[in-house]
């Protein structure tokens, strides 16, 4: 994993942050992330709080704890729980507050409230750690992560009127398969057409029960796996990872990985070089993929909306084979 860190020093303003990750393969972008940010005028109030940080695992080294952060927003897969990591910045000149998490759902509605957790504000500036329970039981969805402050004093069934302060985040629960998120088993079913047979989906579709249909396309994809001791399942995960890359990159009038070139992604991969011929004067554009064994593939744009459609048909029988073989 590779990390890396900017700091910037921002004045007091609500901020919208996006990450665009490009490559040159003929993608218009790999992956993109927004996050919305509000810095405060910290001098401005007396109590305070930073941002959450979601953290998989501390450890005390040398009398210093050092944190394993957690960098996505999926906790799906924190099975033994997780912590927020935050700080506060106390004016109030008392020595201690109590702070409750609570989830949200997409209404702002709290579906899960934790206990008061007493913790030290006595200095300026405090580093708490607050430890979260694995959320097995939630429905998969997007949900907020909010932190509560509230004084001692403050009432049993307190209301957020007693709030001191409040911090949020966004946070998902994305059920997996060896990884891969599978939202829509029906989707996922109709998607292994450039790797399974007619037959093959035919007698997954089959299936008595919605159940039944969930286990035979797992049994489908065990047969595949390269590595069969193991939790994780390679070949799924790099499939639909390029079912993924193609809806993101390919779309045209269809989802990207029905479309010629998203097809031909699936089944081979990324391109090993990718030469493109600017719009002529008849109108089109060309771009012809080749990869290591030789292989091209020419796409021709006819219409000027990027609907790019292979100039010679795809080979018959080919399918998406793992490429760590």
């Amino acid at each position: 994993m590779d990390i890396s860190q900017s700091i910037l020093s921002l004045p007091p303003s609500k901020y919208t942050i996006e990450t665009v990750v490009l490559d040159g393969n003929g993608a218009k972008h790999v992956y993109r992330k927004t996050r919305k940010l509000s810095v405060l005028d910290f001098p401005n109030f007396t109590f305070t709080m930073s941002g959450i940080l979601l953290v998989n695992s501390l450890e005390e080294i040398g009398g210093k704890i050092t944190i394993t952060p957690h960098l996505s927003d999926n906790i799906a897969k924190l099975t033994d729980g997780f912590f927020m990591f935050f700080e506060s910045y106390s004016q109030l000149g008392v020595d201690s507050a109590d702070f409750v998490y609570q989830i949200l759902d997409k209404q702002n509605t709290p579906i899960l409230r934790g206990p008061r957790i007493r913790k030290s504000i006595r200095h300026l500036t405090e580093q708490h750690f607050l430890k979260i329970p694995a959320q097995n039981n939630l429905a998969t969805g997007d949900y907020i992560l909010k932190l509560v402050a509230l004084k001692t004093t403050a009432p049993e069934k307190y209301t957020p009127i007693d709030y001191i302060a409040a911090a949020d985040r966004s946070i998902t629960v994305e059920r997996t398969l060896s990884g891969v998120v599978l939202k829509d088993i029906e989707k996922s079913i109709r998607q292994l057409r450039h790797v399974a047979t007619q037959s093959d989906i035919d007698n997954i579709r089959e299936a008595a029960t919605p159940e039944e249909k969930r286990l035979r396309f797992e049994e489908f994809w065990k047969k595949l796996d390269p590595s069969p001791s193991t939790e994780r399942n390679e070949a799924f995960e790099e499939y639909y990872g390029r079912i993924d890359f193609a809806n993101k990159n390919y779309r045209s009038y269809t989802e990207g990985w029905q479309t010629d070139m998203g097809m031909v992604f699936v089944v081979f991969g990324t391109p090993t070089s990718v030469e493109r011929q600017p719009r002529g004067v008849d109108g089109r554009a060309y771009s012809r993929w080749t990869y290591g064994n030789n292989r091209q593939f020419t796409f021709v744009d006819n219409s000027g909306f990027d609907d790019f459609r292979l100039t010679s048909p795809f080979p018959s029988g080919e399918k998406y084979r793992y490429s760590g073989y």
